[in-house]
């Protein structure tokens, strides 16, 4: 286990830190599968959700432009795309019938796509980062877990669901 470098935050003029950790662990072929279904299924989620928000920012910039030169009357108002809206896109993903697959893997990790992706349009809109772009296999694949929802034993080197204790992980 590594233990990442604290991160500084500013909350009420006091210094808050956020820990990070990294564990490394060695799956077996069953669970090289869960991961494998995992990696696939939060690219997929992420590309879509990628390219609705894309599509309302391309509304926008050309409502934006006709505003300029004065074929509308009124501004257009940049599309605001929260958590909860692209929350609401997954659950719209999970009930095409075509798509049951998603139910396979962990809802937490789709659901954080979403928060990712949320952050990526936050940053680029504050000019601090580029437009989000759409993830590949051949990118590095990650996907992120709520730690309320899962915990890991260091002792005995298994992951585990907080309240169902499924989907162990084990490490050497």
């Amino acid at each position: 286990m590594k233990q990442q470098t604290l991160l500084p935050l500013e909350a009420n003029k006091q210094k808050v830190f956020k820990k990070a950790f990294q564990y490394e662990f060695y799956p077996n072929e069953e669970q090289k599968i869960l991961l494998a279904k995992t990696f696939g299924c939060v690219r997929f989620v992420y590309n879509k959700n990628l390219d609705l928000t894309k599509t309302y920012y391309e509304n926008y910039v050309k409502a934006n432009e006709l505003y300029k030169v004065g074929l509308v009357q009124t501004q257009p108002i940049r599309p605001i795309v929260t958590d909860y809206t692209l929350s609401e896109n997954i659950a719209q993903i999970k009930a095409n019938p075509d798509l049951s697959w998603l139910y396979e893997v962990s809802s937490v990790a789709l659901q954080q796509t979403a928060i990712d992706l949320n952050t990526a349009f936050s940053r680029f809109f504050k000019h601090q980062s580029k437009f989000p772009k759409f993830k590949s296999k051949r990118d590095k694949q990650s996907f992120r877990l709520v730690g309320k929802v899962f915990k890991v034993n260091i002792e005995t080197g298994m992951m585990f669901r907080s309240e169902e204790h499924t989907s162990e992980l084990q490490s050497p």
